[in-house]
């Protein structure tokens, strides 16, 4: 069996599936991989008695980085081989991945973290390849930084202003959706302009959410948002889509109220 990136990346960092690294893994290496059990196909991969290709370096570097208990040596030795990957050629498919996932390790697995090398690393794997995979990755989570990370960007409004212009460098369907969400309930959180917030959730909605509750989330936030700034065709719009895609949602008899208060009887009587 060959193990894609999307497989790969969607459990050892619990990202949105992307595709583009090859394993030749046989089908218990995958399914280690696909319960956790990154000890195990760690060993796998380092005792296959052939030598790796470079994705499969990538993959037993994540293996070792997941392993439980985690440790600083882990760390040092996903690192090292990720940093090998790259020494290597920095630009094919292989190299992209490893540059992405060195960057989450400065994220997210080093001790303490380092949000602004992270970010430096996600900027120059974007400059180099921008439609790769790997760098419509990056795209996310460096606007999760530039939103969140005082040490990346200290002024709120500066950061989102930044996030949101990524936007167009976006070429994947997904990745645009999730770019305007993470803008969408930022500028809800910290209580910015309901406008833009309410442009971001229905252009995700438009783009296509495939998660149901993501999406119904997105309606309902579309919908509160759009009564408040006075458009109240969107609100009763988006409030009946909701209402016709989630039936046992908690939130039904709240919808059905603003159905009826909108002028969309019919669907209040349902």
């Amino acid at each position: 069996m060959i193990l894609t990136a999307r497989q790969l990346i969607g459990w050892s960092f619990a990202a949105a599936l992307v595709a583009g690294l090859p394993l030749r893994g046989a089908d218990d290496v995958w399914q280690k991989m696909s319960q956790f059990e990154f000890q195990a196909a760690f060993d796998a991969l380092s005792h296959t008695g052939a030598s790796l290709n470079r994705s499969e370096k990538v993959g037993a570097a994540l293996a070792a980085l997941n392993r439980q208990p985690k440790t600083a040596g882990n760390t040092v030795d996903a690192e090292e081989k990720l940093a090998a990957v790259v020494s290597d050629d920095a630009r094919d498919d292989a190299g992209l991945w490893a540059r992405y996932f060195l960057a989450r390790l400065e994220q997210w697995h080093r001790n303490p973290v380092q949000p602004v090398a992270a970010v430096k690393m996600y900027r120059a794997l974007i400059a180099d390849n921008p439609s790769h995979a790997a760098a419509q990755r990056a795209l996310v989570k460096l606007a999760v930084l530039l939103i969140y990370e005082p040490a990346v960007e200290p002024s709120r409004a500066a950061g989102l202003l930044a996030a949101a212009e990524l936007l167009p460098r976006a070429t994947e369907r997904e990745v645009r959706v999730e770019l305007q969400l993470i803008l969408g309930r930022a500028l809800l959180f910290f209580r910015k302009s309901e406008r833009d917030a309410l442009t971001h959730l229905e252009g995700a909605l438009r783009e296509g959410i495939a998660n149901r509750q993501t999406r119904a989330s997105a309606l309902y936030s579309s919908a509160d948002l759009a009564l408040a700034v006075g458009r109240r065709e969107s609100a009763l719009q988006h409030f009946q889509t909701f209402l016709a895609e989630n039936q046992r949602d908690q939130r039904v008899n709240y919808v059905r109220e603003q159905v009826a208060a909108l002028g969309g009887g019919k669907e209040s009587a349902k």
